[in-house]
């Protein structure tokens, strides 16, 4: 008897269902994010309950889902996601191997009602740059070096506004802010400021972090902590 009750509390620990038929059901986000990579080709099931921390409408192009063990992108594609951050939602779907860690394939969805969003994880710049927070709500804090548009998502919505911190020294990393109405992208530039999004990043085919990158939600999301510099500083 105290072997089995070992055993399930493993199982509860690292998120897994042992199922009937031996299929292993993940239940937190650190159960699928530890599977190597052949493992996470397999498709196993998977059945989360978390927080949206990010979704970009209308094409599902960035879901990020958080736990109390980690954050994970959800891949949502041709799925009408109802969600909206903040939210806590139940998804169901499988492991893929994803470009940096295992994500999550949806398959169906419940949203459960309104959440509570996770504190951010204060990072420097080296960290972001390591990749260690990956796909969790962070905030950082840094002075906006330049200003940018970024390609069309859709034909509805703003582009995004790109936002270029950190330092010609240490490293650049960009920010991506989805919804910037009501914002003078102009005034931004040289200010200091302290943003809250996911972490997340473009990466290569040995699954490195090549540019680490932070997708803010909407302005509520950006503070100003201090004001730009003088004028005669080159505009977006």
């Amino acid at each position: 008897m105290r072997h089995i009750r070992f055993i399930m509390s493993l199982a509860l620990v690292f998120g897994v269902t042992l199922a009937v038929q031996g299929e292993e059901v993940l239940r937190t986000c650190v159960a699928v994010l530890g599977l190597a990579v052949n493992e996470s080709k397999l498709e196993k099931p998977v059945v989360l309950t978390g927080i949206v921390t990010l979704f970009e409408k209308p094409n599902n192009a960035s879901l990020f889902i958080q736990d109390f063990s980690g954050g994970i992108y959800v891949e949502a594609k041709g799925i009408p996601f109802s969600g909206k951050p903040g939210d806590r939602v139940e998804i169901t779907g499988v492991t893929a191997p994803g470009n940096f860690a295992p994500i999550v394939i949806l398959k169906s969805y419940r949203v459960l009602g309104p959440g509570t969003m996770p504190e951010a994880v204060p990072m420097t710049l080296e960290e972001l740059q390591m990749g260690h927070a990956d796909s969790l709500r962070v905030r950082f804090k840094s002075r906006v070096r330049s200003v940018s548009l970024g390609s069309k998502q859709d034909p509805v919505n703003l582009p995004r506004l790109v936002l270029e911190l950190g330092d010609h020294q240490a490293g650049l990393i960009p920010a991506h802010l989805l919804d910037w109405k009501g914002i003078e992208p102009a005034s931004l530039i040289h200010a200091e400021v302290e943003i809250t999004g996911v972490s997340s990043g473009h990466f290569n085919d040995r699954r490195q972090i090549v540019i680490p990158r932070i997708i803010v939600q909407s302005c509520a999301d950006l503070q100003m902590t201090e004001n730009p510099a003088p004028p005669n500083v080159s505009r977006y």
